[in-house]
Parts: structure tokens; sequence; C-alpha cells
């Protein structure tokens, strides 16, 4: 039943992402994606999600990072507008959100560009949601990784299934 709910849920990600890409999004990545060699001990992670709910925990979006040398990223909305550009490589450099604060889940794109301390180049382009609660219907939940996952002893620098986001802040849209 479990998996049948997050495949479901999956499946409305491809969905709304399809066709919002098709519809309306202009996003445009012109990085070619690449990954730091396994013998590099760096880690870039990046969030797939944040909630400028206010309540502290989360509320920012941002790459975490260890052994990184420089690091550039930005934040785009689906228009292809820049909405946020830095190469500061403090540990707590994030964006805070667009000001406005949307109610439900709104689709937002980064560019990440980092090299390790070793010389390798990381480059990726994504996408992430704000969320400032659970819109009816949406199954995704157990897809969403926060920052307040991220720990740069584990695998991949994240722990699956530890967000205190998920079991503290979120409720249904109304």
């Amino acid at each position: 039943m479990k998996k049948q709910l997050l495949l479901a849920g999956l499946a409305t990600i491809a969905l709304v992402y399809s066709c919002s890409k098709k519809d309306k999004d202009k996003f445009i990545c012109d990085l070619s994606d690449s990954t730091l060699p396994s013998d590099d001990s760096a880690v870039v992670f990046i969030p797939n999600a944040f909630s400028p709910n206010g309540d502290g925990l989360n509320d920012q979006f941002g790459p975490r990072f260890r052994n990184i040398k420089s690091i550039a990223w930005s934040v785009y909305d689906d228009q292809n507008h820049q909405l946020y550009s830095t190469t500061d490589t403090g540990a707590y450099v994030f964006w805070q959100g667009s000001g406005k604060v949307d109610k439900g889940m709104v689709l937002y794109h980064y560019k990440v560009t980092a090299v390790s301390n070793q010389g390798n180049t990381f480059s990726q382009c994504g996408n992430f949601y704000s969320f400032t609660c659970i819109p009816p219907g949406y199954n995704g939940v157990d897809t969403l990784v926060f920052s307040d996952q991220f720990n740069p002893n584990a695998p991949k620098g994240y722990l699956l299934g530890v967000s205190q986001e998920i079991s503290i802040s979120f409720y249904p849209c109304q």
C-alpha cells in the first residue's frame, strides 16, 4: 500500500512537472550536469524543498557543502527570471524566498557550479519547491528533502526521512 502511494505521488509530481514545463515553464539550464569523482571528499547537497512559513525550520533555500573551494548558485522562477545569485562560500548563505509567500506549493529552479578543494568541478540544474502547506491531493511528501536533513558524514550528504518539517510544520491547505 505504501509503495502504491509513493508511486502515485511520484506520478503526480511527474505529471504536474511535465505539464508546467510544457505549458508555462520557461526555465533554461545552460549547464552540463557533472558529478564529482568518487575519490573526491567534497559533498554538495541541494534540498528539493523549503518552507518559508516562519517557524524557524527550513525557512530558507540553499546548497550545503563540505570541502568546496568555490561555489556559485542562483535561483530562478518559472519564467527564467533570476531571483537570487551568490558566490559566497559561507556556511549559512541562503535564499529566503521571493518576499511574497504563496499558499501551497511553488516551483523554483536552481543552477549550481562548485569547485572542490581537489580541483574537480560539480555542476547541476534542478527544481525545488516552496511549501507553506500541503495542497489537496499531493502525495509526494515522502520525496521531499529539506536542509535539516544535511549530514556531511552521511552518504551523499543527507539522511532520508528525518526532516522535522514533515512531522511538525506541514498542514493541509485550506
